[in-house]
């Protein structure tokens, strides 16, 4: 299946479009560390600089629905270990 055919798959139940965005994004680069900024702004979420809060809390709450929507799948975007900003699409059981 290809990456585009396995976000559709996995989004369709998903009501919020930054959510099928953040997943469409994530499955295209699976396995690449990516700039947190970089992913909310490839994914149309509101910019850091205009807000500076919300624009994060937009992005973590829909981090929480998309990994919902992912992990029956067997996948999850996660967050470095070592606390840095980055984010990877991989396998579950190969993220803390």
């Amino acid at each position: 299946m290809t990456p585009h055919l396995q976000a559709k798959s996995i989004t369709q139940s998903l009501e919020n479009p930054l959510d099928r965005a953040l997943i469409g994004f994530m499955t295209q680069h699976k396995g690449k560390w990516i700039a947190r900024d970089r992913i909310m702004y490839c994914a149309g979420f509101e910019s850091p600089k205009d807000q500076p809060v919300g624009a994060y809390v937009q992005f973590q709450c829909s981090l929480l629905r998309a990994n919902r929507a992912l992990l029956p799948h067997g996948f999850r975007i996660c967050q470095s270990e070592d606390g840095a900003e980055i984010y990877s699409m991989g396998r579950a059981d190969e993220c803390q």
